[in-house]
């Protein structure tokens, strides 16, 4: 179970990143070292055959991951990426873009964490990419 001082922390920051809020990316689900977002579908999340954007895929696997590893770094320490990997298994397509971010292996310095990403077409959730994710961690009160 996550302290709820800590989620508190995570829902912050979350909630003042402008790239997710523009979105309109939320938080569905969050534990210690798992973080769940969720995205419906719209006119600023398509590419031009109506799936969601890869683009708009990397961003939402990118913050899960980030937010799952937040979840154990907060609050003295915060993380950036510093790579990432996405397999697309199968276009994105539906109403909702649902990212699972897990933790892998807390470091100290790095952090490994996978996500996988469905989408809901016709109410069934669809695998559609799976990603894996370095975060490193930095003290908080740099990213100030």
């Amino acid at each position: 179970m996550l302290d709820s001082h800590i989620e508190q922390a995570v829902r912050t920051s979350f909630d003042a990143q402008g790239a997710m809020r523009a979105l309109g990316v939320s938080i569905t689900a969050l534990d210690a070292g798992q973080c769940t977002l969720s995205l419906a579908s719209g006119a600023g999340t398509s590419q031009q055959h109506g799936y969601f954007h890869g683009g708009i895929i990397g961003a939402v696997a990118d913050s899960a991951a980030g937010y799952a590893a937040n979840s154990l770094l907060m609050p003295e320490f915060e993380c950036l990426t510093a790579e990432y990997k996405i397999n697309f298994l199968r276009p994105a397509r539906g109403d909702v873009l649902v990212a699972h971010g897990k933790v892998v292996r807390p470091g100290r310095s790095l952090v490994v964490a996978t996500v996988e990403v469905t989408s809901t077409f016709e109410g069934k959730a669809e695998l559609c990419a799976i990603a894996q994710m370095t975060l490193f961690a930095v003290a908080a009160r740099s990213l100030a």
